[in-house]
């Protein structure tokens, strides 16, 4: 065996071990209804719906990020648990990959004892970050390939080769704008406001250079005409041109045609499939300046936790304690050091361009997370990953002379060992974690023969995957007197399959009540209690903590002698084809003063309401909302066919002020209302009094 052969077999054998390890990491994790929307919707698409059509998404697709991953593992794991785990796993691993080949660009020299220190840092995931910041991990791995891409496009000179980095960075570009629009704040915005701000500079300073020989010529010189300074401004165009350098040129129309690129794919996958996708990124807004402080402890308690940081309920001078304050040290440094690149670069010192780029990237998602609602860790998921790398590489960039000395490579190797052993403790169980409530669930529904029916959010899609779609439970919302389709991550035919029961959890989500199920399917034919322990994430803090002690919660099946689904109100309401809610056109409110939210009408199947939404961003102001409305029947004298009205937790409405009756004698009811504060939940209500009342359009004036 060759001796450049044993590195690289030594090399695959420790990735097919870390992949493993990296697997039980996440099996660790209770499965929860997002992972299992996820794993139906690549199902899906491997049954031959490419487009998705029929489904209501979230507000980014992950088509080009997140979803190949996902794809992957159904195709060899099928609809499973294991499936998640599987594209988790293989989704932190090419981030970790991606990061290892970033932090040896752009010249291949950081020494091993550094890589190490980094792997030690950031290649062993803490358990809250495996729960708490999935699916977004997708886009690190290849946004770090193309943030090197673009170092070596603006490292290289020569054209051939040159274009072919340039064409790797804007494919890349491309895929993470069409995946992940998160990316767009921490890699590609930095990369092209990096590209302007040095492209400015060496204008600058080519200017400033052309002025000082021009003024030295014209002082030995007769006044120019009109015709010498033209032919001049034409020369110094073109020597413009030939002077400055390219590679920011190319950098930023690299950048901006492919965002452009990135839009076209994005927009039209969902033109395509015809599906839904809700608009929660786009109605979210700055919060109080007085929420701040508040927002910026939330977002460092969340690193610290996402970093390994967790001290909380541990002795102060525990080796835990210990440890984790060595991740919490790392954070602060890796803060502080992106502080220190952004104001050097800015006071245009010679700086890591790699660390300028990841610096910015932290600064605008931090800040968009710390000033909105958008506030989830998963936001930030990379922000850890990117400080290791800044840590390392300011490292070695800037102390060259230490760290070539033996000593300081031999204090590095030490510090890995130490961080090394802190991230692996406790050891990872090896094993796939039980979800405890989920299985019991689907074992109660096996041994009754139930298989289809609904549930609230959180235990309905998780059984379907659990049980190889063979017990298929679906989301559903709650209403007044009603039950519809919960238009968040689901697929519209999954609600004309014949269903037969509902569960009732003690949470009751989504306003699943027993009193909402009974008011819309009437009493129920059998009843089926189940108790069934929560799911818990066991660590070391619980491992005293005893099964009888855990708290116990007590499902509810109402069980149905005929199709409920015929019973479920559509909530299409304030969906159109192709996507956005009927409202983006003018989420600030308004390109006009009125705004007609449907144009077909929508008519009630029986008693209770028939029309909601559209759940979207209203400004403080004075409004009325009009509902046309009409009747297919013959109404009687001074029959009222229903009720109208609008309705906000966040924005202060109170619903019985702004309620209506809708008498069949006319056809329009106005209410007049105010939006006391900005609120992301505006709903618009009308609630039928029996079959046949007719909603032509609803409109909104403000005043």
């Amino acid at each position: 065996m060759s001796k450049n052969l044993i590195p690289k077999v030594v090399g695959v054998l420790a990735a097919i071990v870390y992949i493993a390890y990296l697997y039980f990491c996440f099996a660790r994790v209770p499965f929860d209804a997002d992972m299992a929307n996820t794993v139906l919707e690549a199902n899906d698409m491997l049954h031959g719906n490419i487009f998705l059509s029929g489904w209501c998404l979230t507000g980014i697709t992950f088509l080009t990020t997140s979803l190949p991953y996902f794809l992957l593992a159904v195709l060899f794991c099928g609809l499973s648990q294991v499936s998640f785990i599987l594209a988790m796993t293989l989704m932190f691993f090419t981030a970790i990959i991606g990061s290892l080949i970033l932090l040896r660009a752009p010249k291949d020299t950081t020494p091993l004892s550094y890589v190490a220190l980094f792997l030690a840092l950031s290649a062993i995931p803490s358990a809250y970050w495996c729960s708490d910041c999935v699916v977004h991990i997708g886009y690190v791995g290849l946004g770090m390939l193309a943030l090197f891409f673009a170092v070596k496009a603006r490292d290289t000179e020569e054209g051939g080769q040159q274009r072919r980095w340039l064409i790797g960075a804007g494919a890349s570009f491309a895929l993470l704008c069409a995946g992940d629009t998160v990316s767009v704040l921490t890699i590609i915005g930095p990369i092209m406001l990096v590209a302007s701000i040095d492209l400015l500079r060496q204008y600058w300073k080519i200017r400033t250079d052309w002025q000082k020989s021009e003024l030295a010529t014209a002082s030995a010189s007769a006044a120019p005409s009109l015709r010498d300074k033209m032919q001049s401004l034409k020369s110094s165009a073109i020597k413009l041109w030939q002077e400055i350098p390219r590679s920011n040129v190319y950098l930023l129309f690299t950048g901006l045609a492919s965002l452009a690129v990135g839009e076209l794919i994005d927009k039209g996958y969902v033109l395509l499939g015809g599906l839904n996708r809700n608009t929660y990124v786009g109605g979210r807004t700055f919060n109080p300046i007085t929420q701040f402080i508040t927002n910026l402890t939330n977002y460092l308690r969340h690193l610290f936790l996402m970093s390994g940081g967790d001290i909380e309920g541990y002795s102060i001078g525990s080796l835990s304690s210990i440890f984790a304050l060595i991740h919490i040290a790392a954070v602060l440094i890796g803060l502080g050091l992106v502080v220190y690149n952004v104001a050097q670069y800015l006071r245009g010192k010679k700086i890591d361009y790699i660390g300028v780029v990841l610096s910015l990237g932290i600064l605008f998602v931090s800040f968009v997370c710390i000033c909105t609602s958008l506030s989830a860790a998963r936001y930030y998921v990379h922000v850890p990953m990117a400080l290791n790398l800044i840590i390392v590489r300011w490292l070695v960039t800037e102390h060259r002379a230490v760290t070539s000395e033996l000593p300081a490579r031999v204090v590095t190797w030490i510090a890995a060992l130490a961080i090394f052993s802190a991230s692996l403790y406790p050891p990872v169980p090896l094993r796939v974690t039980i979800n405890s409530t989920h299985d019991r669930l689907l074992k109660t529904l096996k041994d009754n023969g139930l298989t289809s029916g609904y549930a609230e959010f959180w235990y309905a899609s998780p059984i379907t995957v659990l049980s190889n779609n063979k017990v298929r439970v679906r989301a559903i919302r709650g209403g007044a007197s009603n039950l519809a389709q919960r238009a968040w991550f689901s697929k519209n035919d999954w609600y004309k399959e014949y269903a037969n029961f509902v569960i009732l959890s003690p949470d009751e989500y989504d306003y699943v009540t027993k009193r909402n199920v009974r008011g819309s399917l009437g009493k129920p034919d059998r009843i089926i209690e189940v108790n069934s322990c929560k799911n818990f994430v066991w660590d070391h803090k619980y491992e005293d903590l005893k099964p009888e002690a855990l708290p116990r919660a007590n499902f509810t099946i109402f069980v149905y002698d005929h199709d409920i689904s015929k019973e479920l109100v559509s909530s299409d309401w304030w969906q159109i084809k192709n996507g956005s809610n009927i409202f983006k056109l003018s989420e600030s409110l308004f390109l006009s003063n009125t705004r007609q939210f449907r144009k077909r009408p929508y008519v009630s199947a029986g008693k209770g309401c028939f029309v909601w939404g559209p759940y979207v961003h209203m400004a403080p102001g004075r409004y009325t909302a009009v509902f046309n409305y009409s009747c297919n029947f013959i109404p009687d004298p001074g029959e009222v066919v229903g009720t109208c009205d609008v309705q906000s937790v966040s924005g202060g409405f109170v619903n019985k002020d702004y309620q209506k009756d809708m008498p069949g004698s006319k056809n329009s009811a106005k209410i007049k209302f105010t939006v006391e504060r900005d609120c992301h939940d505006f709903e618009l209500r009308v609630h039928a009094r029996r079959e046949g009342v007719i909603v032509d359009s609803v409109e909104i004036i403000k005043h």
